[in-house]
């Protein structure tokens, strides 16, 4: 029976352990998600950095992100699992601009500014782009509100 318990674990499973995942402490409360490893690091280089050996965060699997909040860093998650945006469900065709949420993309842009995802920050700017053709109500189209830009604008260096 002793045997069983040296059984090798497939390659296949390993991926699903628990060191192949972190956990980020998101905010002043420190609300734990956790996500794995090899998508937090995909396209970011603060990730990839923090998770070294040789940092205590790369030792504990815990990164700490004071400055963000779970929604922005789930939605962060969302892109880097699945390469959506909060916005990506928006289609021509319906009044759907009234329905943007500017201010979750900028938010996430800040967040991939901050952490150094050209990616995600290459993504919201083509997205940005996308939805300001979007017909609203009125049929008019525009680019974001000036709270929105105001993020973008105090977000980054």
């Amino acid at each position: 029976m002793a045997d069983d318990l040296k059984t090798p674990v497939p390659s296949s499973v390993s991926v699903f352990a628990q060191r192949s995942t972190v956990t980020l402490l998101v905010g002043t409360d420190e609300e734990p998600l956790v996500a794995h490893e090899s998508y937090t690091k995909k396209n970011s280089e603060f990730f990839q950095a923090a998770v070294m050996k040789e940092w205590v965060e790369g030792q504990t699997r815990v990164i700490k992100l004071p400055e963000d909040d779970v929604e922005t860093t789930t939605n962060y998650l969302t892109f880097t699992y699945s390469c959506e945006l909060p916005t990506s469900k928006l289609v021509k065709g319906r009044p759907a601009r009234m329905n943007v949420d500017w201010d979750s993309l900028a938010k996430l842009y800040v967040l991939g500014e901050r952490i150094r995802d050209k990616c995600v920050r290459n993504a919201i700017t083509s997205e940005i782009a996308r939805v300001s053709v979007l017909p609203d109500e009125n049929g008019a189209s525009g680019f974001m509100p000036s709270a929105a830009s105001n993020i973008l604008f105090d977000g980054t260096p």
